[in-house]
């Protein structure tokens, strides 16, 4: 199918409803288009151009976009409400606003498999996802500027959301609410090349300008985010919400102002790593901003890193921030709080602040807490609080080299 353009608003009570096709299995779609309104409040897999592309087949959909507004219960996009298989790309995009309960994105709903792929494709509208859940993976809320889940090895390149995002559960982001795979290393999922700028605000936890929450596998290279970002409870970063495991970062930078309660950071609120086998990639990532939380472990790039165990460290390498970090305790101008970490050629420039009363603040790290070690890295902020303040540490329990 080409050059085929539909404006007739879509109405459904049931599942698998889309403004162009409701399901799509295999077969070609080019330079095709849809202004068409599509509404199925109660519905599962719900798309502005498609409701779902199918795992069972082989589809691909190019130059092609969706300019109305959706709305739907779960797997909902403002292209497509699933992609399990197939490939979408050649400036494919949507603009409509994108409304629905669980699993909501300005593009795309939920990607699903290696054999996911989208190329070239961006999307503009609000998204608005109701959903409470408190609860992690794709059980979450999951609500994104792009997509609300990118899971089990899709692939992303070259791809952008303008939209703001409005999410009431766990994990919410400018770009992915949730990027995650079921194993450590197979079929990793990867995003290239791609970035956010709309402003996110969720009034739950684990929310990012990039994406709410990383797990186990995912790669993230050469992409930014640029909104600001508020959340209504802990966890909470400029780039990511929470790292969990083996991600790969590389060479991407988070700009703009975050509001947080606890574990709160310019670019991660809390990166963790629990799986020895598998090593985390940190490296040449950044933030810019002012960093704000109520409470305590505020960091300028990373609110809280803890590694594997002393023989197993993370590790954050060429990586800075230039952000203003205010909290009430453990905050540090690049880590508020780091355990088993190490750290090589970092730096911090941003001012530093810390009201309780036992600060735990300082200019590179508030509290580094049972071992690693700091090389060839600097602080430059200026840093106030009450105890425990230091020009580049605030309390130590590990080891600093030419720092």
């Amino acid at each position: 199918t080409s050059g085929v353009d539909t404006g007739a608003s879509v109405t459904s009570g049931g599942d698998y409803v889309g403004g162009f096709v409701g399901k799509m299995i295999n077969g070609t779609i080019t330079g095709s288009r849809t202004s068409s309104a599509v509404t199925a409040s109660a519905g599962t897999y719900v798309g502005g151009f498609v409701g779902e592309v199918a795992q069972t087949g082989t589809a691909t959909i190019s130059s092609s976009y969706a300019t109305g507004a959706v709305a739907g219960n779960i797997s909902v996009g403002g292209f497509v409400g699933s992609l399990a298989a197939g490939v979408i790309n050649n400036t494919s995009y949507a603009t409509g606003a994108v409304t629905g309960v669980q699993t909501v994105g300005g593009f795309v709903g939920f990607t699903l498999t290696n054999n996911s792929q989208i190329t070239d494709a961006y999307a503009t509208g609000n998204v608005t996802g109701t959903s409470t859940s408190t609860s992690f993976d794709d059980s979450g809320a999951n609500i994104g500027g792009f997509a609300g889940i990118i899971w089990n090895g899709a692939d992303i390149s070259n791809a952008y959301a303008a939209g703001n995002v409005t999410g009431a559960g766990y994990q919410v982001g400018g770009f992915a609410g949730y990027i995650g795979h079921t194993s450590n290393a197979a079929n990793a999922s990867s995003i290239t090349n791609s970035y956010a700028t709309g402003n996110i605000t969720s009034t739950s936890g684990y929310v990012g300008g990039f994406a709410g929450r990383t797990f186990n596998k995912a790669i993230i290279s050469d992409s930014f985010a640029k909104g600001n970002v508020t959340g209504g409870a802990l966890i909470v970063g400029g780039f990511i919400g929470e790292i969990k495991n083996n991600s790969d970062l590389q060479r991407n930078y988070a700009q703009g102002n975050v509001i947080g309660t606890t574990y709160v950071g310019g670019f991660a609120g809390n990166y963790v790593y629990t799986v020895a086998a598998e090593i985390p990639v940190f490296k040449y990532n950044s933030s810019t901003g002012t960093v704000t939380g109520t409470g305590p472990i505020v960091g300028g790039l990373i609110g809280s890193i803890t590694g594997f165990a002393l023989a197993n460290p993370a590790e954050i390498y060429r990586s800075y921030s230039t952000s203003t970090a205010n909290g009430t305790t453990e905050v540090g101008g690049l880590i508020g709080y780091a355990k088993w970490v190490n750290i090589d050629q970092s730096f911090a420039t941003g001012a530093v602040s810390a009201t309780g009363a036992t600060s735990n603040v300082g200019g590179f790290i508030g509290k580094y807490d049972f071992g690693g070690t700091i090389d060839d890295s600097y602080a430059q902020g200026v840093v106030s609080g009450l105890s425990n303040v230091g020009g580049f540490i605030g309390f130590s329990n590990g080891s600093a080299a030419g720092a």
